[in-house]
């Protein structure tokens, strides 16, 4: 498969904690819950508790997990199939990566994850929200006060990329539908063509689906995502 020329990276990992809310997403990421998965927790050890996914002993104590490669491998499988689909319009793969209360179980997965992909060649990074006490805030809230005004190309490129948001989840809801992959292959070009024709395509996400949520108010950017479990198990 021919992936993007660019020099930016194909794989963008975020690990979160639920119980502040699922970082802002189009739909077609892969949500990997490690709430429920069989990782050791180092929350649940006393000389571990408090430190945070890039000490060493919490990696370590983490990747000691039963099964922690043949998950991870897992996982990097299914990111490398949703990649292959995404490499026919240059989309960038999002792998949201999340857990409970203080999450170093998702940063050293997150972590993991973005040098398993490195070694496989490809391009990726990994953002960590609330990393560190000092940093959190609510990663759900969007928008801003001040509306920009839409021109032709940017409002025909926002119902473009909501087109391929609906097409999205009727394919996740009914993918043996016949045409259903069709339709949203022809949704993902289309958003593609016309967001890289308004310079959408570079935007940081919050903008993108704040313009979306001018013309549709009822845009859900998560997917519904922060209700589905089980994905890592």
């Amino acid at each position: 498969m021919h992936y993007s020329n660019s020099e930016f990276p194909w794989i963008h990992i975020e690990t979160f904690d639920f119980d502040r809310g699922v970082p802002q997403t189009v739909v077609g990421a892969l949500l990997v819950d490690l709430r429920d998965a069989d990782f050791n927790d180092p929350t649940e050890q006393g000389n571990l508790k408090g430190r945070d996914g890039k000490d060493p002993d919490v990696v370590s104590h983490v990747m000691a997990s039963r099964m922690t490669f043949t998950k991870l491998n897992q996982i990097a499988g299914q990111a490398t199939a949703l990649l292959d689909f995404n490499a026919a319009s240059n989309f960038v793969l999002r792998i949201l990566v999340g857990d409970h209360g203080d999450r170093p179980r998702a940063v050293v997965v997150g972590d993991a994850l973005t040098e398993i992909f490195k070694g496989r060649g490809i391009p990726a990074e990994v953002e960590h929200h609330h990393l560190v006490p000092q940093e959190d805030r609510p990663v759900t809230q969007t928008g801003t006060a001040d509306q920009a005004v839409m021109d032709d190309a940017t409002r025909e490129a926002v119902r473009a990329f909501y087109r391929l948001h609906q097409a999205t989840a009727a394919a996740v809801a009914d993918p043996f539908h016949s045409g259903a992959q069709e339709t949203l292959s022809n949704a993902a070009h289309e958003a593609n063509a016309a967001m890289g024709e308004a310079g959408l395509l570079n935007r940081p996400p919050h903008e993108v689906i704040a313009l979306v949520r001018q013309e549709f108010p009822h845009y859900d950017p998560t997917g519904g995502l922060g209700c589905q479990k089980g994905d890592a198990r």
